[in-house]
This record gives structure tokens, C-alpha cells and sequence, in this order.
């Protein structure tokens, strides 16, 4: 299959698929693997074919296919559709992650293996840690210029793509989530502290 004939049968609501690294395996009811992956991934930056709005040329980005916390790829894959001996993710960072705070197999019930459940998708979504904004594992100055990009200041609603900037969920992105991201600051490439902002 050629590189453009994937991106014509993408679904139209999003502009992005989960790559079935971690496929599903087959589901009994009604709903289809199609259907299932229509879902927004949630995805740190969706790709995007450019300016020009067709794939393979230069003004493409193919975004950050990692995964932002509450995505329905997070513990959804299927343990025995990885490939054996397949123990790390696109990063190198371990592929058999589980994330509390998501369901595990919530599509496929008992069938995606044994906990801990692998994500779907090219990279295993990390431990949550506060102000990891772009889910590479660390808090640093991309993470800040995150956070600055959706400061609003006191009791100033924010827009739903800032939602993950509201660290203490009180409907702002203000000095005292500022001073999460601060707490949890750890430097490129050094891995953050999931218990930071306690």
C-alpha cells in the first residue's frame, strides 16, 4: 500500500489514526475496529498533511504520535499482538506500562492479556506527571512553553485544548498551577516524579 492511500481512508472527524501497533483483536458485538479507532487518540499533536492539505510533501507534519493522558489507546492494546520479544516502545522506554488511572481492555473485555495491558499505538504513554504536557516523560522548557501558551491568570476560564494545564482543576491556568509546573520541573531528558506535586 502506498504512503497516500493510508491517508485518503482516514476517518473524517480526525485527522489522525492510531497506528495498530498494538492491535485489537477481533471484538464479538456490533461495534468495529473501525469505529473503535475513530475515536480522537489524543494524541500530544495530531498530524497534519499541511498547507498544501496533501500528504508526502514537504510542508507535512506528522505530529507527536505519543499519547496525552485520558486517551482510549492508554492499556487498550493487545498483549499478544505484540511481536515477541518487543519489550520497549519507539523511545526505548519500557512498552508494558499501567496506567491507573485508565481501564484496562475497556473495548475488549478478557481478551487483551494479562496486566500490565500495552497501549495501541507506536509509544507507551508514561507514568502521569504533573506538568509533562507533551508526555515525553520529563518536565522541561517545553513543558513551560506549554503552560505559558494557555496561561489565562486567576479565576480566567481556559479553552478545552488547555484542560491539562489546570493542575489543581480549579478552572484556570494561574500562578498556582504555575508553581505545580515549577515543583515538577526536572530538566530534558531527566525523568519526572509522578509524586511531584504532593
Amino acid at each position: 500500500m502506498q504512503r497516500g492511500q493510508f491517508e485518503e481512508k482516514r476517518p473524517a472527524k480526525h485527522d489522525a489514526t492510531v497506528q495498530k501497533a498494538a492491535a485489537h483483536p477481533p471484538r464479538s458485538d456490533a461495534v468495529s475496529d473501525l469505529e473503535l479507532l475513530a475515536d480522537d487518540p489524543l494524541f500530544v499533536r495530531n498530524p497534519s498533511p499541511g498547507t498544501d492539505g496533501q500528504w508526502g510533501t514537504p510542508d507535512d507534519d506528522y505530529g507527536n504520535l505519543r499519547l496525552q493522558a485520558g486517551s482510549p489507546c492508554i492499556d487498550a492494546g493487545s498483549n499478544a499482538a505484540m511481536p515477541a520479544g518487543v519489550i520497549t516502545d519507539l523511545d526505548g522506554k519500557p512498552r508494558f506500562v499501567d496506567d491507573p488511572a485508565s481501564l484496562d481492555c475497556p473495548y475488549a473485555p478478557d481478551t487483551c492479556g494479562t496486566a500490565p495491558i500495552v497501549d495501541m499505538g507506536a509509544y507507551e504513554a508514561p507514568p502521569c506527571i504533573p506538568g509533562d504536557f507533551d508526555r515525553d516523560g520529563d518536565v522541561d522548557a517545553d513543558d513551560m512553553a506549554a503552560f505559558i501558551s494557555c496561561s489565562s491568570g486567576p479565576a480566567i476560564p481556559i479553552s478545552s485544548e488547555c484542560n491539562l494545564r489546570d493542575l489543581d482543576k480549579d478552572g484556570d491556568a494561574d500562578v498556582d498551577d504555575f508553581g505545580i509546573v515549577q515543583r515538577c520541573y526536572s530538566g530534558q531528558g531527566i525523568p519526572g516524579d509522578p509524586n511531584c506535586a504532593n
